[in-house]
């Protein structure tokens, strides 16, 4: 059992994420612990609710309204789908489910109370005093997350959806794009290949090992990797650029449209994309999103694209995301090259 926690709780004016520390001398004595958890059942996507009947009458349509959010890709896709399971039976339809919310009131009894237990431990109960998130990893399965809302009784659970809807969907958010990050990293990284692009290029990146090298060109300032099944591929160039020639969505675009036409033979649809500013790796960076095609080969796709200066000033990135999947989501590929590309370290 992984014995770390997570606690989560809004005062009126801010989010706090407060870390809780759990001291377990034995932990083969946890009833979750006394036989061996099998594999968690369910994609990234599910999220199941355990919650009483009760319970989910009222917070149904805040609680999907909170989770089930879209990203904009090429068309709009959910991020998570809830399904509800009643506390009741959670045992046998719910608990072995990969991503798991548990809402219920601290003052419950019976199954509920178990479930509880489970998940928060009696002395995490014991705590409760206002709304809080506790978050707990393989409790009833392995590879699981569960989250737990929980608040002194039910009337103050209700109110907790809205109040704490955010920091909900962050916190399985956070919960995903880790065991993301633990299943791309399964077997390794290429570490001879990240001494030697910091050796020779000034910058590093954890490939994971079931990536190649598609095309490598210093020259250029162009390095690009790609995996199969379905087919993602990440590219980052890197140039000089004065200090005082300010980046704009459209200078950032066309260096982008002009790597794509020459190393891969695509088009980029300019006119499409849309830029916002954010920050990648601890930089402030531009974040390019639209549509590419390739016609002499028949396909497209979304691309992300982060554009960001280096730490002098006088050097620009380009970390480029592609996928070409038809017919499915494109949102998990693009969080999983998302992912590897936030392993990015500029060399002193």
């Amino acid at each position: 059992m992984d014995t770390r926690r997570r606690r989560f709780t809004r005062g009126a004016h801010e989010t706090r994420w407060i870390a809780v520390a759990l001291l377990m001398v034995m932990v083969a004595l946890a009833p979750s612990c006394t036989k061996p958890l099998l594999p968690a059942k369910g994609g990234n996507k599910e999220v199941v609710v355990l919650t009483p009947p009760d319970v989910w009458s009222r917070i149904e349509a805040s609680l999907k309204e909170e989770l089930e959010r879209t990203v904009v890709i090429l068309e709009a896709e959910q991020v998570f789908v809830v399904e509800h399971v009643d506390t009741l039976v959670f045992s046998e339809e719910g608990a072995n489910r990969r991503n798991v919310l548990l809402v219920a009131p601290a003052d419950a009894g019976g199954s509920v109370r178990r479930a509880l237990e489970d998940a928060v431990g009696r002395d995490g109960l014991g705590a409760v005093s206002e709304p809080a998130i506790f978050v707990r990893r393989n409790v009833w399965a392995r590879n699981q997350a569960v989250i737990s809302l929980v608040a002194p009784n039910a009337d103050r659970l209700v109110a907790a959806v809205d109040q704490l809807g955010d920091s909900l969907y962050a916190a399985m958010t956070m919960e995903v794009e880790d065991r993301v990050r633990r299943t791309l990293y399964l077997r390794g990284y290429k570490k001879p290949l990240a001494e030697r692009f910091a050796s020779e290029y000034g910058w590093s990146i954890r490939v994971p090992s079931g990536f190649q090298i598609r095309d490598e060109n210093p020259a250029a300032g162009f390095v690009s990797f790609i995996q199969h099944y379905p087919e993602r591929q990440l590219f980052i160039h890197w140039g000089r650029v004065g200090r005082d020639v300010e980046i704009a969505p459209s200078h950032s675009l066309e260096l982008r449209a002009r790597l794509a036409a020459e190393f891969y033979g695509d088009s980029t649809d300019i006119d499409g994309s849309r830029w916002e500013r954010g920050r990648f790796v601890g930089r402030e960076a531009m974040i390019l999103k639209g549509r590419w095609m390739n016609s002499g080969q028949m396909v497209g796709g979304p691309f992300w694209t982060y554009c960001f200066r280096g730490r002098g000033g006088e050097r620009l990135y380009l970390i480029d995301l592609v996928v070409v999947a038809p017919g499915e989501d494109k949102y998990p590929p693009l969080r999983q090259l998302s992912v590897i590309a936030r392993t990015f370290e500029e060399m002193p």
